[in-house]
This record gives structure tokens, C-alpha cells and sequence, in this order.
């Protein structure tokens, strides 16, 4: 749970445009779905997934593993598919 001084503070970075709230973001729904062909996605690199409702995922395969995270970057809104990949960290490429 985030304290009180926190979530204030959250909010006055987001008032002051330093922080980007997804409103895309999706809904945790807590099944599996089928979105391409394993083939698809390249180790190492990332992919964008488009769900149904419009939202987007971020799919990285990582040592025969699939990992999926919401696909923006809170920093400056970018998308993380298109991002730098080392072992299991994403890292956005506008952090440099």
C-alpha cells in the first residue's frame, strides 16, 4: 500500500508532466491467450500485441521463455516493445 506522502507526491509529478499515465493500460485478467506463433518473436527483442479492446502488451522471449508487460514506458510514454533488452531487464531507450 503506498503511504499518503507518496501517492501526493505521485500525483504532483504527474500535474507537472514527469510522469505519463497509460490510459490504455490493460486489465489483468488472469488467462492465457493466444496472440501468434512462437516464431514470431525473436530472442532478445520485443513485440507489440495489440489486444482486442485496443490495449497494447509488450511479449519478450527470454531463454525459450515468453514475458509480457504493459508496453509504456511511465518516463516518457514509450513503448517499451521497441526497447533495449539485456538478459530479463527492459530497458526503455530514451533512459540512454
Amino acid at each position: 500500500m503506498i503511504c499518503q506522502s507518496k501517492m501526493q507526491n505521485l500525483e504532483s509529478k504527474i500535474k507537472m508532466g514527469k510522469i505519463y499515465v497509460n490510459k490504455r493500460k490493460p486489465k489483468r485478467q488472469g488467462k492465457k491467450i493466444t496472440v501468434g506463433k512462437i516464431t514470431d518473436v525473436p530472442a532478445g527483442r520485443g513485440a507489440t500485441v495489440k489486444l482486442k479492446d485496443g490495449t497494447e502488451v509488450a511479449v519478450f522471449k527470454v531463454g525459450g521463455t515468453f514475458h509480457a508487460i504493459e508496453n509504456f514506458c511511465p518516463h516518457k510514454a514509450y513503448p517499451l516493445a521497441d526497447s533495449r533488452l539485456c538478459r530479463n531487464i527492459v530497458e526503455c531507450n530514451l533512459h540512454g
